[in-house]
């Protein structure tokens, strides 16, 4: 069997402590959301934001997963993207990490153990994986539906329990999340 590989950006949270829809924060002259597909699309040739029906209204020129589990958090966008496409891996990026660059991605990639189930950035003071700067291979499928179905909603908590190949992040604030509007105005006064 084939698998490719796709970048999946995800923009569909809530933004609840931000206020305000993330991705279409402007972190460089550009949103943040298609700042983050770009990086995507470069490393992979196919990138697909993972989004709500009324984000994949307004993007209409790019291709979109509408997430089908709203409101359960990162994972449902996830299983969202494995269930339309079940014999693709996906880069998985969250939108709210604006130090990402494309050197990190491909240190990433370059990394990237498909024996393995992820790979996935672990940060370099806690240890902690990020399951949202991670290579989801296709295989791990099954093990997500599973987790799912027994009402489990932490991508951390299913990565520590699968083999995955863990990248070292180098430096903390590539894992960085910018979460509320005064890190993001703390973020671009730097």
């Amino acid at each position: 069997m084939n698998t490719t590989i796709a970048g999946l950006l995800l923009i569909g949270g809530k933004s609840s402590r931000m206020g305000r829809d993330k991705g279409k924060l402007a972190y460089r002259g550009i949103s943040q959301r298609l700042y983050g597909y770009a990086l995507l699309e470069a490393v992979c040739g196919k990138a697909y934001f993972s989004c709500t029906e009324a984000q994949a209204d307004e993007l209409h020129d790019f291709p979109c997963i509408v997430d089908q589990y709203p409101g359960q958090g990162p994972l449902g966008g996830i299983l969202t993207a494995f269930e339309s496409y079940p014999h693709t891996s996906f880069l998985v990026l969250a939108c709210d990490m604006p130090r990402v660059a494309l050197e990190n991605l491909q240190h990433l990639l370059g990394q990237r153990n498909p024996t393995t189930l992820a790979t996935v950035m672990q940060h370099p003071r806690s240890g902690r994986v990020e399951p949202l700067f991670a290579i989801w291979e296709d295989r791990i499928y099954p093990s997500l539906q599973n987790y799912w179905e027994e009402g489990e909603r932490s991508p951390t908590g299913l990565l520590d329990q699968i083999p995955v190949q863990r990248v070292w992040a180098g430096s903390p604030e590539i894992l960085e999340n910018i979460n509320t509007y005064q890190e993001y105005r703390a973020h671009i006064a730097e």
